[in-house]
């Protein structure tokens, strides 16, 4: 590679980090604005008294989490209507960009990973906990951009998935997540990004296999490999202390042949 590719690659990079940066601060901005919108108790189900203060927080609150609400939803519509949109795990084409983006030794390369990470947390999270949750994009990018240069990203599918994982894990992607909702027992006690991006990673595992006898949506799909890895989540929390990729992808390919 000659010095002005090397030169390109590194400035694409950079530009990659400091947008998801920005971005990044833009979604903490609003996590924490849409916090205060119960600054002055309506959120609370208890008797309460507000001060003026309280009402005042809470209606400014309101104010910045509207205005942050209709700024993304314009500059998505006019700049990239599909940015929402989730990479599907049944795509075979997803599957293969999530991992040549740690395959591969150009950095520079579309990140899908970043994006089918990134969305398939914001979908596991909605359907198990009440928000507001903050997931931090930059972060999982970081990742990608790590692993790039690992040779352990050349190994088989599970094996890489599980490496992935760990990564993913120690990176804390999820900074912020709401109350579990009824049912959800299992994020009681433990780090969300644990069960979070087991299961994002498991379903591209488990998406080999096809779509389920019955209809049911990514999003769906994503859900239900998180309840599948519930009983496990013990197991694979001690494993990715451990940095033990063996017990991780043991864990997988135990969960997935039960699929």
């Amino acid at each position: 590679m000659n010095i002005t590719a090397q030169s390109f690659n590194r400035i694409a990079t950079h530009t990659n980090c400091v947008a998801a940066a920005i971005r990044d601060s833009l979604r903490a901005t609003q996590f924490y604005a849409r916090d205060l919108t119960g600054a002055d108790g309506s959120r609370s189900a208890l008797p309460h008294t507000s001060t003026a203060l309280s009402r005042l927080v809470a209606v400014l609150a309101r104010q910045v989490d509207r205005g942050l609400t209709k700024a993304a939803n314009v500059s998505v519509r006019l700049i990239y209507p599909k940015w929402r949109a989730l990479p599907s795990p049944f795509n075979d084409a997803t599957r293969a960009q999530v991992l040549s983006g740690i395959a591969s030794f150009d950095r520079t390369l579309d990140p899908e990973f970043t994006s089918y990470f990134f969305r398939a947390a914001r979908h596991i999270l909605a359907t198990w906990t009440d928000g507001p949750t903050l997931i931090l994009e930059h972060r999982i990018e970081a990742v990608r951009r790590d692993l790039a240069f690992d040779k352990a990203a050349k190994e088989e599918m599970t094996a890489s998935v599980a490496q992935i994982l760990v990564a993913l894990i120690k990176a804390w992607p999820i900074a912020k997540v709401g109350e579990p909702k009824k049912g959800v027992k299992f994020l009681d006690g433990i780090d969300a990004n644990i069960p979070v991006m087991a299961a994002a990673s498991l379903a591209l595992l488990l998406a080999e296999e096809g779509r389920p006898p019955v209809e049911v949506t990514e999003g769906d799909f994503l859900a239900i490999a998180g309840l599948l890895l519930a009983p496990n989540l013990p197991a694979l929390k001690q494993a990715v202390e451990g940095n033990d990729y063996q017990a991780v992808t043991k864990i997988l390919e135990s969960v997935a042949s039960h699929y």
